[in-house]
């Protein structure tokens, strides 16, 4: 980048049939990897953080945007374990959101989903 570098900090988050004490290890620390990685410039985490957004459940607009794939009734605050919750803790403890959320793409270029095979 003109005048510093970026980030790119490549991820594979452990689903939810995890022991929850293990996803909340690793996303402790994909939390510290953000925190220690040098950048003068943005810093991105791509990759599959196995987080079932489903939707904005309101007061969440600046960490989730409107064009999530998922069931729009689906309430996610009915799975507090759920890594959904642990991506929304670390996002908002660090002021980042998830980018893709924000863009208005084809279903099945969208960073989340409702059930595997079933893109409308």
């Amino acid at each position: 980048l003109k005048g510093g570098k970026a980030a790119i900090i490549n991820t594979y988050a452990p689903h939810g049939g995890y022991d929850y004490g293990d996803r909340q290890t690793y996303f402790k620390n994909l939390d510290s990897t953000i925190d220690s990685t040098s950048s003068f410039g943005m810093k991105l985490v791509v990759g599959d953080l196995n987080s079932r957004i489903h939707n904005n459940t309101g007061g969440e607009g600046e960490i989730f945007g409107e064009f999530c794939f998922g069931n729009p009734l689906y309430n996610p605050q009915q799975k507090p374990n759920a890594n959904r919750e642990l991506l929304l803790e670390m996002c908002v403890a660090r002021g980042l959101c998830v980018a893709n959320t924000f863009l208005e793409n084809e279903a099945e270029h969208l960073v989340t989903y409702y059930d595997i095979g079933k893109i409308p």
